[in-house]
């Protein structure tokens, strides 16, 4: 059980905490581990509070101190006689010049940022914490005890808007039993640096752990494939089509339910940023909205079909693993001109991400029989993922099959269990 001593927080903490490069506390041993290249840096703590260090690899590993101090206007980075009043003008100063350490002459060069992989949480940093009886703040509600998720998101004045606190409180209200529902909310603010507190009810199992650590029916992937499209549904009903659902961040509860999380409405000023800095995240977001900036109902439905293939998967495959970052695979994309309403059609894209063609073919070849992905699903979940938005099935469609399914796949399974000679 843990909280956030916010009294005791310095705004640092709270900063670097949005950054996906710093590692927080690592020992020696970590710190080698991650870097295992020359040129692999990242940021992580010290044991005086004032500074951070960053740390690169070069035949072995090596530190480099920096200092920081609290303004009333930010935090500021020093090192040397040189200062700077952001995270990523550091770090570009690191990246973009040479650096040779006097005592020994060696030459060093910041070429590979290494950043939080093991951390999922695109939008904060989680902790489980557990609350008393009391009233929620936001409704005057009362609140029975019980174990919460906290999530802590720092966010910098270009994220701040007048519309993040309305939009908190609309979530609040927001019920539907396959979206997790936020619990409350809270503001915090050190120095120049604000931070929002969102409390979710926990789930211990997140859908990728529970995939990975139970033996799954058929039955169970048809019926949480179905719980998927009814959430998604109710999101893009709701207009809350910032959110990106992916396994990290949707949950199994207790009674083998699937609950959808940290939905969202409108992408914040760096939403890109912080997406594609994520380990997969980015896996899961429609060409258009990287391209255009564009997002709706079809936006969603283009995430539901990479959940989708997940799921059918047992989230044993990573979406898209041909491509190991966001640029190679949108690089593909970005070369060919997308097709939207009042655009002209690119004769080189005729249907669909051939990646994920491949990786249903693969996964199909390496299966057991019982195990391959039903035609009638594949053909789904290749039409939801189709480049051209206005192309991809309506959500009602989706709906219906996934029900349909799931309820043939059910009388079925009743069947053969009364009947096994059948």
């Amino acid at each position: 059980m843990a909280s956030f001593p916010l009294a005791s927080r310095p705004a640092i903490l709270l900063y670097l905490a949005y950054e996906p490069l710093y590692h927080g506390t690592l020992t020696k041993a970590q710190t080698s581990e991650l870097l295992k290249n020359d040129g692999d840096f990242l940021v992580q703590a010290s044991s005086d509070q004032t500074t951070v260090v960053i740390s690169v690899r070069k035949d072995t590993v090596h530190g480099f101190l920096i200092h920081t101090v609290e303004t009333l206007v930010g935090v500021l980075f020093k090192i040397s006689r040189k200062t700077f009043h952001c995270f990523e003008a550091l770090i570009n100063h690191f990246t973009s010049e040479v650096f040779e350490i006097k005592e020994t002459g060696v030459i060093i060069r910041f070429t590979n940022p290494i950043f939080r992989r093991l951390s999922f949480s695109r939008i904060g940093t989680p902790t489980t914490m557990e609350l008393e009886p009391r009233h929620c703040k936001t409704t005057s509600l009362p609140v029975a005890p019980k174990a919460v998720q906290s999530d802590l998101v720092p966010l910098r004045k270009e994220l701040f808007s007048e519309s993040v606190i309305p939009q908190l409180e609309e979530l609040c209200k927001l019920r539907h039993k396959n979206v997790i529902e936020l619990l409350d909310f809270q503001r915090y603010l050190n120095f120049n640096t604000m931070a929002v507190i969102l409390n979710y009810p926990h789930h211990k199992a997140t859908m990728q752990s529970y995939f990975e650590s139970n033996e799954t029916s058929r039955s169970f992937m048809y019926k949480i494939l179905n719980q998927a499209a009814e959430g998604m549904q109710f999101l893009a009903d709701k207009g809350l089509v910032g959110t990106i659902v992916t396994p990290y961040d949707s949950y199994i509860d207790e009674l083998d339910n699937l609950k959808i999380g940290y939905a969202w409405k409108d992408p914040w000023p760096t939403f890109h940023q912080e997406t594609f800095l994520s380990a997969n995240h980015w896996r899961f977001l429609a060409p258009e909205c990287v391209l255009l900036n564009m997002f709706g109902p079809p936006t969603l439905m283009y995430n539901f079909g990479i959940l989708a293939w997940c799921i059918m998967t047992k989230c044993s495959l990573t979406p898209f693993a041909y491509h190991e970052t966001f640029s190679s695979f949108f690089q593909v994309i970005d070369h060919e001109e997308l097709m939207f309403p009042g655009k002209r059609r690119n004769k080189l894209i005729e249907d669909v991400l051939p990646q994920l063609t491949a990786s249903i073919q693969s996964y199909q070849k390496s299966v057991d029989a019982c195990d391959t992905i039903p035609e009638n699903i594949m053909n789904m979940i290749i039409s939801m993922v189709k480049l051209q938005p206005y192309e991809r099935p309506s959500w009602a469609l989706v709906v219906k099959e996934t029900s349909v399914s799931s309820t043939i796949d059910n009388i079925v399974s009743s069947v053969k269990t009364l009947f096994p000679f059948v």
